[in-house]
């Protein structure tokens, strides 16, 4: 559904999917809504809002594996025993001694159940400063949360079993970028970009398993009436900060110029290498745009590029930087055992940011009116102070450590060429190779 007026548009849509499986008591549903709705407040001032959203539900659609797959057990399962014995109670295994369980308990006594919700907004103001700059905030949040349950009674296992988990995930981002483009004389082309941007992720869950539940009719809605056989809780909080700057330069179309920097800072590091600096440059020359290239035919494009850029990754766990400890009993005598605790992972506060520098010589040639075009690009590229976990020896105390750990780089030649054979008002033929 869409719709509007002079200053405001919408649109909105929804759907739902309901499939049941090939396996009985399986099937899923898929609920979701998307809706964009922009408005224009006054010449200079607009806004705009996106909103997707879906729910999805699963029920026994996991993939199973081995004997746990109702189909493997019933094409092992005997044609000569049925389902249910003469008391209409469910034949648990195969009285000739196949080593499976009844393929009809296996799908409908076993439940697992998935439920996923998710929603995504983002919305924002544009303002249009004076003529050529504009200011855009824009404000995000991604919202996701998933649960996990099972159960399993004495037709499929030989105790009755459930778990439950739980995960929920948060992401807010705002992005502030102030852009300016004008054009001078009609030769100098100018196009200025700021930006500031804040994220943060935040995830926390949980999850329980237990046997020997004393009332199956609860299932995992009573997990305290029962033997606990694991359990386990998480939790993770990072942010990030960045500021960005770019220019973008052109001369009468024919030399080009393109330079930013961005300062990113993340919480996953500590001290002074939360952040850093990451440089770029680039120029170009469109050689075909020159005055002394009118008057051949050939070339239709000719253009050379050079580049050089720092970029950076941070792709570590939240806490990464600190030691973790695990608990266990050690002995102190023959008759004496007490709980202790040992290193799992050590501390790096030194850890810092894994670097990667790329540098690139391209040419992009079009003849024929660029009916057929090809691309050279010869690149260097080197990473540094890359991010890998490192065993430590037994006796500091065994476990891990995160570390920046030596160097890796490439170089090589890339070449793409595409054509279109044949274009006319009827049909379009199209190749590419690389």
């Amino acid at each position: 559904m869409s719709g509007g007026g002079e200053k405001t548009n919408y649109f909105i849509s929804g759907g739902y999917q309901d499939l049941q499986g090939v396996i009985t008591d399986s099937w899923y549903k898929f609920y979701n809504i998307r809706s964009n709705i922009n408005s224009t407040i006054n010449d200079k001032l607009s806004t705009y809002i996106n909103i997707n959203g879906f729910v999805r539900n699963n029920y026994n659609t996991f993939l199973k594996t081995g004997t746990g797959n109702p189909i493997v057990e019933a094409i092992a399962w005997s044609p000569s025993i049925p389902v249910f014995d003469e008391n209409g109670d469910i034949i648990r295994t195969e009285p000739l001694g196949a080593q499976f369980y009844n393929p009809v308990a296996e799908a409908r006594e076993k439940q697992e159940v998935n439920d996923n919700y998710s929603a995504n907004i983002t919305g924002g103001i544009l303002y249009k400063i004076i003529k050529g700059l504009n200011l855009n905030v824009q404000y995000g949040v991604d919202y996701s949360n998933g649960e996990y349950k099972n159960f399993g009674n004495l037709y499929v296992s030989n105790n009755v079993y459930a778990g439950r988990s739980t995960g929920t995930s948060l992401n807010l981002q705002n992005i502030n970028t102030l852009h300016y483009k004008t054009t001078i004389n009609g030769l100098h082309s100018l196009d200025l970009t700021g930006v500031v941007e804040f994220q943060k992720s935040r995830y926390s869950g949980f999850s329980v398993d237990i046997q020997n539940l004393v009332y199956p009719n609860f299932k995992w809605d009573n997990l305290t009436l029962a033997q606990l056989s694991g359990a386990n809780a998480g939790y993770n909080n990072s942010s990030m900060f960045s500021l960005f700057a770019r220019t973008n330069y052109s001369y009468a179309d024919k030399y080009l110029f393109s330079g930013s920097i961005r300062r990113d800072g993340s919480s996953r590091f500590m001290g002074d290498n939360k952040f850093s600096y990451f440089p770029s440059l680039a120029v170009g020359w469109i050689v075909t745009n020159e005055n002394f290239m009118t008057r051949q035919n050939f070339f239709t494009n000719l253009k050379l590029t050079a580049s050089w850029g720092l970029t950076g990754n941070q792709a570590i766990s939240a806490y990464s930087t600190l030691s973790t400890y695990s608990n266990l009993n050690t002995t102190l005598s023959p008759d004496e055992s007490v709980p202790a605790i040992l290193i799992d992972r050590a501390a790096n506060p030194d850890l810092k940011w894994e670097t990667t520098e790329k540098k690139n010589l391209a040419v992009e040639i079009g003849v024929l009116k660029n009916r057929v075009q090809a691309k050279f690009d010869y690149f260097i590229k080197d990473t540094r102070d890359l991010l890998f976990w490192v065993g430590l020896p037994a006796y500091v105390g065994g476990g891990a450590i995160m570390k920046n750990v030596g160097s890796v780089g490439n170089k090589g030649w890339e070449f793409e060429l595409r054509g279109t054979p044949i274009q006319n008002n009827r049909f379009t033929w199209e190749s590419s190779f690389n």
